[in-house]
C-alpha cells in the first residue's frame, strides 16, 4: 500500500526524462547560446505524518551526500504559497541535473510522485532569463521566459526556445500546461 495513498508509480521512461537536459545542455550553451545559471530547483507540495517526514529525512540526508561529494551546495525553502522547494548550485551542470533526478526518484520510491510539481533550471539566453521547467506529471519540458519586474512574460521567446530546443528535449505540446512559475527562491543556494 502507498505511503501517501498516492496513485500508482510511473513509467521509467517518463521518470527519466529530467536528466535529457543534462545531455542537451553542451548544445543548448554551444549552439542556442542557453547559459546555466549554475543552480536549479525542485519543488513540491509538503505532505503529513510520519511517513513524509522519513521522506524529507531521507531527501535532505541526499542533499548532504551530495555536498560531500561533489561540493553541490543546497538549501530548503518554503515559498509564500506553501510549496517547498529543494535548490540546488554547482558549477557542473550534470551534478544539478542528477542531485534533482535522485531527489524526484526519491518520491517516487516512496509512492509520493503525485507531492512533486516541477524542477526548474534556470538559463539565461542573450541577456534574458529563461527557466527550463520539467513537470512530474507529463514528463515533459518548456520554457518560461518572465519579463524582469514584472508579471508577465515573453511568449514569442518561449516559443522560439521551445521550437530551436525540440530536437533535444521531451518539449510538452499543450501550451495550455506551460504554467509560469514565479519567485522561485534560487537566491537560497
Amino acid at each position: 500500500m502507498p505511503l501517501f495513498g498516492g496513485g500508482k508509480g510511473k513509467s521509467a521512461s517518463k521518470d527519466d526524462a529530467i536528466l535529457a537536459i543534462a545531455v542537451a545542455e553542451p548544445t543548448l550553451s554551444g549552439s542556442l547560446q542557453l547559459y546555466t545559471t549554475g543552480k536549479a530547483g525542485l519543488t513540491y507540495k509538503p505532505g503529513s505524518g510520519a511517513a513524509f517526514d522519513e521522506l524529507e529525512h531521507e531527501v535532505h540526508g541526499l542533499l548532504h551526500s551530495g555536498q560531500q561529494a561533489n561540493g553541490t551546495r543546497y538549501a530548503v525553502e518554503t515559498d509564500e504559497y506553501g510549496y517547498r522547494w529543494v535548490l540546488l548550485g554547482d558549477e557542473q551542470f550534470e551534478d544539478l541535473a542528477m542531485g534533482l533526478y535522485v531527489v524526484g526518484q526519491s518520491f517516487i520510491e516512496r509512492r509520493a510522485a503525485d507531492l512533486l510539481l516541477a524542477a526548474v533550471f534556470p538559463f539565461t539566453h542573450q541577456g534574458k532569463e529563461v527557466h527550463w521547467i520539467f513537470t512530474y506529471k507529463r514528463g515533459n519540458f518548456y520554457p518560461f521566459a518572465p519579463v524582469p519586474e514584472t508579471q508577465r512574460r515573453d511568449n514569442e521567446l518561449e516559443m522560439e526556445l521551445a521550437a530551436k530546443v525540440a530536437e533535444h528535449l521531451p518539449i510538452e505540446k499543450r501550451l495550455e500546461q506551460w504554467f509560469a512559475l514565479w519567485g522561485a527562491p534560487f537566491d537560497a543556494v
